[in-house]
Parts: C-alpha cells; structure tokens; sequence
C-alpha cells in the first residue's frame, strides 16, 4: 500500500484498485493510542482489479493512476471522493506507473504527461499532445526502474530511465542535444488525427487585446474533443484540453454557458470575462454521447488560460437496453446508430433537455442532469421514417408571455418537420413526462431533393401591435447544393394549456439552385438576414436576405478542404467609427479563422426610403497558427 499527506489529509492506494482518503490528525492520535484509523472516504476498484499505482495530489485535487490504462482526477466533495475525469493513455499501454506534472501547468487541473509500460517499453506519454515522448525497450513493468526528466524540465521525453535486466543494471541514453523551448516553438501542433467534424464556440476569456482568448471546441474523426483557445488578431492557437471518452468519430456539439447558477443562452455580442463555466455535450457515432463540465479561467494580461474538464454523464443506447427489465419483449437498439445533430430544447437550473437527429430515423428527446449525472432517454419519435440529418430549436413568446418552443428537424428525404415542444420545455416536472411530447410535427415543409444537412432559425421582426403572431425564417442547406429560406408564420389562437395555441403556415420561399458545386454541409446566421454557407467546394459563402430573395454579399476560397463544420460570432466594435467585426470558423481537414469587417445588421430589409438596404460585408482569411505550450 502506497500513502501521501497533503493539506491535512492522507491519501492511500492498494492493489485491489481501492483509493482511501484519511485525516493526518486523526492517523497521528492512532498511531499513539493504538486505535485503528477510520477513513474519510473510499472508493473501491476505481482501477479495476489490477490495483492503484499511484497517488498524488496538486492544488486541492487528487490524482491516481493504476494498472487499468487510466488516469483519474478526483476531489475530496462534501460526500467524500468523487471522480472528475478520466484520462487515459494510448491504445494497449495499461500499465501505468504514475503521472510527472510539466512545470508550465498554471490553472486549477496539473499539465502532466503519463509514465508507464506498453508491453515491453517504457513509455513517456503526453495525453494532451497525443504522442509518445519517449520509448525505451527494457522488458516490461516487473523489474526495479526509476525515471529522472530533464534538469530544466522543459522536455519531459529528454529525461533518462535507468533499470534493471537480467542482473544488470541499465540506463538509456538521453538524447545528446539540450531540449530548447525556443527551437520547440517551430513545431506544429495537431488538434487531431483526422478530419474535423464540428466546432463549437465556448465565449471569450481575458482582457482586450492581446490577452483575449476566444475558446473553442472541436471534434474530430479521432474520437477525441479538443478544447482550443485562439487569439482572433494574431491567429494564434493553444491547446488547453484534449478528451479522449468517446468510442466513435464526434459527429455534432452544444453548449449551455452558466453565470453565477443561472443560465446563459448567449447572445451574438459578448464581453471578455474572466473565466467561463460551460456544459458541453458531445454526439457521435455508436449511439453515444458524453457531458462534460468545463471550467476556464484567464491567467493575466498575457498568460493562457486553464481549463478543467469535469466528467458529468455517458450514455449509451445499447447500454440502456441492457439495462430494461423486459428487453426480451423489445427491439435491441442498434449499435451502429449515429447521433448526427444535437440542439437545446430546454436549459434548465435543474436539467437541460436536449433533442438528437438520429440515423436509425428518429428524433430523440434527452434530459441530463448534472446532479444526477446521468442522461435519461424522455421521448422518439420515427416520424421521418429514413436518416435524420439535422436539428434546431427556436423560442417565441406569445402575447400573453408564455414561451413557445418550436423544434424543426430535417431527413434525407428533404423535407423538415417542425414539432410544438412547448408543453416538454415548459413542464414543471423535471424531467418532463413523455405524455407531454407531441405525437406528429405541427408543420412539415418540402425544402429539397435530398437530404438537409443544416438548418438555421431567427425570428422576423413584425414591430408593435403584432402580439397575437410572429414569423419564423428558417434556413436549410442541403446534398443538392440548393440553399433555401422559407418563411413560416405562426399565429396564436385561444386558450389551452401553458398558454395559446398555435398555427402556423408556410407564407413563402425563396432557393438559390446553385449554391455551391457541392453538397451545402453548414450553415449558420451571423446576423438576422445574413448567412454563411461552405460546401466540399471550399468556398465560404455570405448570403444576405432580402425582400426580393436571396443574394450573395461575397465569397471565399477556404483552405479547408472537405468543409464538415461552421461556428460564427459577432465582435462588438471598438472605438468611434469603428463598426462590429464578424468571425467565421471553418473546420474538415484542418481549422481555419476568417474575418467578416462592417458587419451590419441585416434584419431589416428595408430603408426608410422603401428601398433595399446594403450589408457592406468583407471576407478576410486569417490562418491559424499553432503553437506548442
């Protein structure tokens, strides 16, 4: 049994895998009276049946590694030990010894690399770079063996292990030039190993400036998420977190940002803040999906900010059929089904609900509870009878200021259904029942030929008076490369329950046959009346809607080739004269940042002198570069 005394308690690990936590105090008055010391908490077989290998501890959080391949963060909680994250090494290296933190490591969650043995090699493994540092053939883990980093601990594969085989004893040959932090900073980091499949913008931590850090979130063909951090001026970009749960390639993301408790839809204009606490949950394929607590914080002026992953829920749906009482009775749920949208339904103090286009023909509404920590599978639908593509959500609030929550998902048939969530998002039971889910969509409109990849909804601005409707624009992309834009009228009639009902009627539509020479895979709104599109084609387009139709404001050549994914925002402008900066993000095979100058708004479509209004829009290409931390 291993033991380690930090900040009053004692850590201790055994080869059953159990991890106990007791009082430094209390093992002193023990030791002196004979008595037998009691632990605070345990947790029994974290590391599986192979046994812990070591603990440790770093600013308030536990860290312990076993024979099981993984790396556990832990926190002693008001209830006792509880597991945050999970980190593990690469494929078929179980036997890890312990973790060596770098000595750059600044925020809450130690920079560390993994120290361990992958069949006979020992094996330095950096788990956020994805890469072996060093590797040195000494026979494997039985043996008597010490590992020393490099003096100026700037390279952690420089350091020199020394063992013991057949009697004799060892030592490899560290590398004969010094590691060189300038010369490091030639190299090129990888986010991830294959194609980018989505992005998801988190916010925007640290001063204006030069110290301002936009977060990002990408997942990728790897099965890994990567947790970014890019300066928009210099394009200059930081890898703060890489998670590595999921089983599949990461197909779709979403994120709900908490203020002070409190939800925070986000807006398009945001303010630099200090740190940022954010719910993320990741879908992909293998029917899949992983939540994720992320805590970022900004280091000064200049300094790059932390990230801390905290693990909430998986979920599974085979799992879950194994676990039903009469699954003989049921059809097992296909293993190979892939989860290829995800939206936000609802997002709650208590549980956020969260709505997934499916590929086995379903529309699946999940609940997630970061108390609980646990997903739970609410209501589906087999409406579309055939792949669902893709999914969004949009709020209205009626005369009478209840909200309405309208929920549009598309299928390879081409047509989008548009579903009355209101009764599911509104229920004061939490989770909601799924009696209070509808039976059939309120409204199915007939967009394309083919499949619709993407989908994006705002409202029309009617003015004052206009209480009793409202007009919805939704947007669709689709394999035909037809961009089209159909404007939905949704009027409220007498009175029901949770507030009016509703009728809603398609008004009129607008296409663009052309679009792109090549499947439209992303869309999505910068400012009311303007959109970006990208396709396979590379190109990135800016569309604006007006009265009339729709018109192209400009376009660009993207270096990204097989365009997978889009996230946009709005930066407000700074100084007189100076008007509001958009900023495009472009992901497949590769990243790239692209900037959008006078951005405008474009929800009114008309002047005051009845006559079109311009969007003086500008695309400019900005490359991000990598930089090693």
């Amino acid at each position: 049994m291993g033991r380690e005394a930090h900040n009053g308690l004692v850590e201790s690990h055994d080869e059953k895998g159990d991890v106990v936590v007791g009082e430094e105090d209390e093992e002193r008055e023990a030791s002196k009276t004979g008595l037998t010391l009691q632990p605070v908490s345990s947790l029994f077989g974290v590391h599986g049946k192979q046994g812990v290998t070591w603990v440790s501890e770093h600013r308030g959080l536990l860290y312990s590694a076993g024979r099981d391949g993984c790396v556990r963060v832990l926190r002693v909680g008001p209830e006792g030990l509880e597991v945050l994250r999970v980190q593990r090494a690469c494929r078929g290296m179980e036997w890890l010894e312990r973790r060596v933190q770098e000595p750059e490591g600044s925020g809450k969650e130690a920079r560390f690399v993994i120290v361990g043995f992958h069949s006979v090699h020992f094996v330095v493994w950096d788990p956020v770079r994805q890469e072996r540092l060093l590797s040195v053939p000494c026979g494997g883990g039985h043996r008597s063996w010490s590992y020393c980093p490099h003096q100026d601990g700037l390279s952690m594969g420089q350091g020199a292990l020394v063992f013991i085989k057949q009697g004799v004893v060892l030592a490899s040959e560290p590398s004969g030039e010094a590691p060189s932090r300038a010369g490091s900073l030639d190299l090129r980091q990888g986010l991830h190993g294959r194609g980018v499949g989505c992005v998801c913008r988190l916010g925007v931590v640290g001063e204006a400036g030069e110290g301002r850090w936009e977060v990002l979130v990408t997942g990728g063909e790897d099965t890994s998420l990567t947790v970014l951090a890019v300066r928009p001026q210099t394009g200059e970009v930081r890898v703060l977190s890489v998670i590595t749960d999921h089983i599949s390639n990461v197909r779709t993301l979403t994120a709900v940002k908490r203020l002070d408790g409190k939800t925070d839809r986000g807006t398009d204009k945001q303010t630099a803040a200090q740190s940022l606490s954010v719910l993320l949950v990741s879908a992909g394929g293998r029917a899949q999906m992983q939540c994720y607590r992320l805590l970022i914080g900004g280091n000064g002026q200049l300094g790059l900010p932390s990230c801390q992953v905290i693990q909430v829920a998986s979920h599974r749906l085979d799992d879950q059929w194994e676990r039903m009482r009469n699954r003989h009775k049921t059809v097992k749920m296909d293993a190979e089904t892939r989860y290829m949208s995800i939206a936000v339904v609802d997002d709650g103090t208590e549980s956020v609900l969260l709505a997934l286009a499916c590929s086995d023909g379903a529309v699946r509404l999940f609940s997630v509870s970061e108390l609980r920590g646990r997903f739970e599978l609410l209501w589906e639908s087999f409406h579309h009878e055939r792949c669902v593509l893709s999914i969004a959500t949009y709020s209205l609030e009626d005369g009478q200021g209840n909200r309405r929550v309208f929920l549009f998902s598309a299928a390879t048939d081409g047509r989008i259904a548009v579903w009355d969530m209101s009764t599911v998002a509104n229920s004061e039971d939490k989770p909601p029942t799924a009696a209070l889910a509808p039976t059939s969509p309120c409204l199915t409109v007939p967009a394309h030929q083919s499949g619709v990849n993407t989908l994006a909804v705002w409202e029309e601005g009617l003015g004052a008076g206009h209480t009793d409707e409202a007009r919805i624009t939704l947007a669709s992309g689709g394999d035909d490369g037809q961009l089209s834009v159909a404007l939905i009228g949704v009027q409220y009639q007498g009175e029901a329950v949770g507030g009016s009902r509703v009728c809603l009627q398609l008004q009129s539509q607008w296409s663009v046959a052309l679009a792109h020479a090549a499947p439209l895979t992303a869309l999505r709104m910068l400012s009311p009346g303007l959109l970006v599109s990208t396709s396979p084609d590379q190109r990135v387009c800016l569309w604006r809607l007006a009265t009339t139709g729709l018109s192209q404001q400009g376009a660009l050549v993207s270096h990204v080739a097989d365009a997978a994914g889009l996230e946009v925002w709005i930066e407000a402008g700074v100084g007189s004269g100076c008007g509001d900066r958009g900023w495009v993000v472009v992901c497949g095979q590769g990243l790239q940042l692209l900037k959008v100058t006078d951005v405008e708004d474009g929800g009114n479509r008309e002047d005051k002198t009845g006559g079109k209004s311009c969007v003086k829009v500008s695309l400019h290409q900005r490359c991000l570069e990598d930089k090693t931390t």
